[in-house]
C-alpha cells in the first residue's frame, strides 16, 4: 500500500476518534505525498490546519505552561 492510499483511512480515523478539543501535531516532511495529505485535511473541512512558524510555537515534551 502506498502512502497516499492511507490518507483517506487516516482522515476517517481522525474524524471518528478526535473531539473538537483534540490537537494533532504532525511533522511535515517536504514530500509530495505529505503535502497532498495536508491539502486533503484542509479541503475536507473537518479540521483546521495551521502551520507553526518556528520552534517556539511547539513544546514537544509538554514542559512549558500553557499560553
Amino acid at each position: 500500500m502506498a502512502f497516499q492510499e492511507t490518507h483517506d483511512l487516516l482522515l476517517w480515523t481522525w474524524d471518528r476518534f478526535c473531539s473538537p478539543d483534540t490537537t494533532i501535531y504532525s511533522v511535515f516532511i517536504n514530500r509530495p505525498f505529505s503535502w497532498n495529505f495536508f491539502v486533503k485535511v484542509h479541503d475536507s473541512g473537518l479540521f483546521e490546519v495551521q502551520q507553526l512558524d518556528d520552534e517556539k510555537d511547539f513544546d514537544p515534551c509538554g514542559l512549558e505552561e500553557a499560553r
